[in-house]
């Protein structure tokens, strides 16, 4: 009696081990479907739409195009900036060139205007005689640059002109100081306005001797030596050479005079 309760006992107990393997088993096989079943029973009933997978694949592109698209758009405001920033350049510059345009027809206008205030003198007598005269689209700057150009290349009519136009403007003093000076005198020495270029040399020595000044005075005072040579004035040549050697002993110039004559023709 005893053996048949611990069998009846043993297939009780087996019978529920088996029971649960086989309710494991089923909701691990069939419990998915089931599940996605009964789920898709449920939004039917309630009209739930269960996005499928061809719908994360379109969330994804369209993800993906928008970000594209911003891209695209900042892109496209960049290049709107940039021809923005070119256009406001471009009418800066086109506003700073009429500006110094007007300047330029400015300071044109007061160069016609010095000149003929000076055709009575001997500078403008002399000026009338040459031909050439300076671009009306320069500015004194450029005209300067020009001007040391052709004083450089020998073009000492030309450069005479622009020289003695810039050093005797009204208003603007930039242009009348020793080293303009010098150039002004020598470009009318190299064409025999003696009397001309004596004048500007006159005007240099007339500047405090400051160590920044110092050599052209002594220039100064050989080219008025070599002026009165040319004149045929040798007392007056002689006082200029003596002069120069008192004042500036040291100088290029003073050494260029006591040269041994056989040297000065090398």
């Amino acid at each position: 009696m005893a053996d048949r309760k611990k069998k009846n006992r043993f297939f009780w107990t087996l019978s529920c081990v088996l029971v649960g393997l086989s309710v494991l088993l089923f909701f691990i096989f069939a419990g998915p479907h089931l599940w996605f079943g009964v789920k898709r029973v449920f939004n039917t009933a309630f009209k739930i739409e269960t996005p499928s997978p061809l719908h994360h694949i379109s969330d994804a592109w369209d993800s993906v195009q928008h970000t594209v698209n911003e891209l695209y758009r900042a892109e496209t405001e960049n290049r709107k900036l940039k021809l923005e920033i070119a256009n406001l350049r471009f009418k800066l510059e086109d506003r700073n060139f009429r500006a110094r345009l007007e300047k330029s027809f400015k300071n044109t206008r007061q160069l016609g205007s010095k000149l003929q205030e000076e055709t009575g003198s001997l500078i403008g007598r002399t000026i009338e005689q040459i031909e050439y005269r300076p671009p009306k689209n320069l500015l004194p700057q450029q005209l300067y640059t020009l001007g040391v150009s052709y004083f450089k290349a020998h073009e000492d009519e030309k450069a005479a002109v622009i020289f003695t136009l810039l050093t005797g403007l009204k208003d603007n003093d930039a242009y009348q100081n020793p080293k303009d000076l010098i150039m002004t005198g020598i470009s009318w020495y190299r064409l025999d306005h003696f009397k001309l270029a004596d004048a500007y040399f006159e005007k240099i020595l007339q500047f405090k001797e400051s160590p920044e000044n110092l050599p052209y005075h002594a220039q100064a005072r050989l080219w008025k030596a070599l002026v009165a040579h040319r004149m045929k004035k040798p007392v007056k040549a002689q006082y200029w050479l003596l002069d120069l050697v008192d004042h500036h002993p040291r100088a290029p110039e003073t050494a260029w005079v006591n040269m041994p004559k056989e040297h000065h023709g090398h």
